[in-house]
């Protein structure tokens, strides 16, 4: 059969450490974009976090002028953590925080819906609200 065209997500962020956050249209517009740290909260390795989001590209040559692969700093918890296996559990937590300039509290995304779940430390459920940094929030 044809083979899938898709990309992990440690695929994706070193994707984005060469070529920038900032996506097709504004790279016309701005220089890239890239991220200056990552921070995994949990089965943090530093060597396979390097290797999947840098160590694969790090002798790359010849890329267009403003483009270069990006090193950022890699971090983990600061005390290591037992992994916990639910055998009824079918997924992680999908949740996300969305914090931007100038909110006073982060937004917490049900990554499964896209939709806010709840803001942050009010305990206030949030449904079918729209996060801020959504698509038709962004025109």
């Amino acid at each position: 059969g044809e083979r899938l065209r898709t990309m992990s997500c440690s695929d994706k962020v070193m994707r984005w450490n060469v070529l920038g956050l900032q996506g097709a249209l504004l790279s016309h517009f701005v220089e890239p974009i890239y991220l200056s740290s990552i921070t995994l909260g949990s089965l943090y390795s530093e060597k396979h976090l390097f290797r999947a989001v840098a160590g694969r590209v790090q002798n790359i040559h010849g890329l267009p002028r403003g483009y270069r692969v990006c090193f950022p700093s890699m971090n983990g918890p600061a005390q290591e953590r037992k992994r916990v296996v639910d055998a009824n559990k079918t997924s992680n937590n999908d949740a996300s925080l969305i914090w931007t300039h100038g909110d006073n509290i982060p937004e917490v995304l049900d990554g499964s819906t896209g939709r806010l779940s709840n803001r942050w430390g009010t305990g206030t459920p949030v449904t079918n609200d729209v996060s801020t940094v959504a698509k038709s929030e962004l025109h």
